[in-house]
């Protein structure tokens, strides 16, 4: 954060709390106002992306291995292999993969791209109101069991690295992608 902003901030805080608490104190609107500029408390280490509803931004952790996408076939085939992980699923035999990007999570330098699109999903599934899959056919990754918005999101990486797979995986799925993306853009197209 650039310190221009950093010192609008922490003014706006101690303005809130001003008004609220009284002159010098501190509570509950400083730790309100914390909560949304630090990640709203999640684990920022793992953390790699975040948005929220009515934000209309993204923001990725810019990390020093990161580099230009030069191919997207490896990306794909990640995503494909996570696809086929989740299909063929067995609980009793084995686990999920961590998130939607397969294997590929593990490669810093390209895996950003992958979760821009997770976070631009969640944009997707913000403009039509978080609208939920009728039956929980598809767990995508294990993320994307936590909530149906994680499962969204993670889907919607599927979607849009591998959407043959994803439909013969889960017609469901891919349906319920599909659907909300097409709601979303009707709603956005509204807005111009």
């Amino acid at each position: 954060m650039q310190r221009k902003n950093k010192c609008f901030v922490i003014g706006l805080i101690r303005t809130i709390d001003k008004y609220v608490y009284g002159e010098g104190q501190t509570g509950f609107a400083s730790a309100e106002v914390k909560h949304f500029i630090t990640a709203q408390g999640k684990n920022r280490r793992r953390m790699n992306g975040m948005t929220m509803q009515g934000a209309n931004h993204i923001v990725i952790k810019a990390k020093s291995k990161q580099r230009a996408i030069k191919s997207l076939k490896q990306m794909q085939d990640d995503v494909k292999d996570a696809i086929n992980h989740a299909k063929n699923y067995d609980p009793k035999t084995q686990n999920l993969y961590w998130s939607a990007h397969g294997k590929g999570r593990l490669n810093e330098a390209t895996s950003w791209l992958k979760t821009y699109v997770h976070e631009m999903g969640h944009q997707v599934h913000f403009t039509n109101n978080s609208n939920k899959l009728s039956s929980y056919d598809w767990s995508p990754s294990e993320y994307g069991t936590s909530n149906h918005l994680e499962r969204f999101a993670e889907t919607f990486v599927q979607f849009i690295f591998a959407p043959v797979e994803l439909k013969k995986a889960s017609p469901s799925a891919y349906k319920w992608i599909e659907e909300t993306l097409d709601a979303s853009l009707k709603i956005v197209d509204k807005w111009n």
